[in-house]
């Protein structure tokens, strides 16, 4: 296996103070495989950072408590689920009422907590239809304090309607991939196939 050129040693190192010989090695080893998985024979930078969050952090110290969806408009509650999405080697499913699209905006309110300081956290959303970006959203938390629980709403407005697709047709066929980010360093990365009920 190949590095990619360009690989910013100094930085995957600056990542993971106090690491053992072994994480050090567990954290390659994972990297290698995000290439594999996406049949690549090049390790990228980004690799290193997804395979860093995976290998460093432990499961208490960051997740998702609960996250809902609501009719911006209305208030709402339309969906609403206490499972961790932030598990970057699963495909998460959510079912959620098909009325959600005839919203005009949605409201996205997240409860997360996490044992480390972040000075810039943000996320990066895209939204793939049968492997195609549809659509592509930037958020800003901003600063984020140690062990704390925070909650982060955002509002998502919806595409004009002359360009919305069928509940039938979007059905199983979304995925939307959020990359979550303590400024520019990759912290954890999702997917989610939506299912439209």
């Amino acid at each position: 296996m190949n590095l990619t050129r360009g690989i910013n040693l100094r930085k995957i190192a600056e990542m993971m103070p106090g690491a053992s010989g072994a994480e050090v090695k567990g954290v390659c080893t994972e990297a290698g495989m995000y290439a594999l998985r996406e049949r690549r024979v090049h390790v990228t930078q980004e690799d290193f950072e997804m395979a860093v969050a995976k290998v460093m952090q432990k499961d208490s110290e960051k997740n998702i408590n609960w996250m809902n969806l609501r009719d911006a408009d209305s208030g709402k509650v339309l969906w609403q689920g206490t499972e961790d999405f932030t598990n970057p080697e699963v495909e998460h499913e959510a079912r959620v009422p098909r009325k959600i699209l005839m919203c005009r905006a949605v409201s996205r309110e997240i409860s997360f907590s996490s044992v480390h300081a972040m000075e810039k956290f943000r996320l990066e959303q895209r939204v793939y239809f049968k492997d195609r970006m549809l659509e592509e959203w930037f958020f800003e938390f901003g600063t984020v304090i140690p062990s704390s629980t925070n909650t982060w709403q955002s509002l998502i407005e919806a595409a004009p309607e002359s360009q919305m697709m069928p509940a039938q047709v979007l059905s199983g066929n979304v995925v939307i991939e959020t990359k979550f980010f303590d400024d520019d360093l990759l912290v954890s990365t999702s997917k989610v196939r939506l299912f439209y009920i």
